[in-house]
């Protein structure tokens, strides 16, 4: 009958014909895969200045992360129609930009004459502020009946409208703004 001291013993030579060769007996991955390290003894202690610099530095990030994304959720869902002045029909192509010098947002127009704001993908809203508006891509293609000649466009609304100093189009957007409809002159 083996005794418990005999059985540590045992476990002794074992662990210290290990520790001897680096690796197990029968280990083919030679000694890296059978050793395991021991961190330094001050990264182990919770008041290390690493652990210190890695909480704040943490922290820090988490902060700066949520005040620099706290701004894009005040956006404003804006939304409207675009018609002809002379019929009340509904434009059916084109994009609707919204300026205020630092942002442009985007609505494209669709056919039956509505658009949605938004500065990153359509309908995610724009943010408060005063916009100059602009329509561009208001043109109808008229193909050319022939594979090398391009087809020729036709505008579908004066020339004054494609660009935002001279369109006189103007919007203030606030909380409560949720709708600007525009009427435009055909050409």
């Amino acid at each position: 009958m083996e005794t418990p001291w005999a059985r540590r013993s045992v476990k002794n030579a074992c662990s210290e014909r290990r520790t001897a060769r680096g690796s197990p007996p029968g280990n083919r991955w030679g000694a890296q895969a059978a050793r395991v390290s021991t961190p330094p003894e001050h990264s182990t202690t919770s008041n290390s200045w690493e652990t210190i610099m890695r909480k704040t530095c943490s922290y820090i990030f988490i902060v700066l992360f949520c005040l620099v994304f706290a701004g894009c959720g005040n956006r404003v869902r804006l939304e409207g129609t675009v018609t002809f002045s002379d019929d009340g029909s509904p434009l059916t192509c084109g994009m609707v930009l919204f300026d205020d010098g630092q942002i442009v947002a985007r609505g494209p127009i669709k056919s039956d004459g509505s658009y949605a704001v938004g500065v990153d993908r359509e309908n995610d809203g724009i943010p408060p502020g005063t916009y100059k508006v602009s329509i561009v891509d208001a043109a109808e293609t008229i193909p050319s009946g022939s594979d090398y000649v391009p087809p020729s466009y036709k505008k579908l609304i004066d020339d004054k409208y494609f660009f935002n100093d001279t369109s006189e189009l103007n919007v203030a957007v606030d909380a409560s703004t949720k709708r600007f409809d525009i009427v435009v002159e055909p050409r």
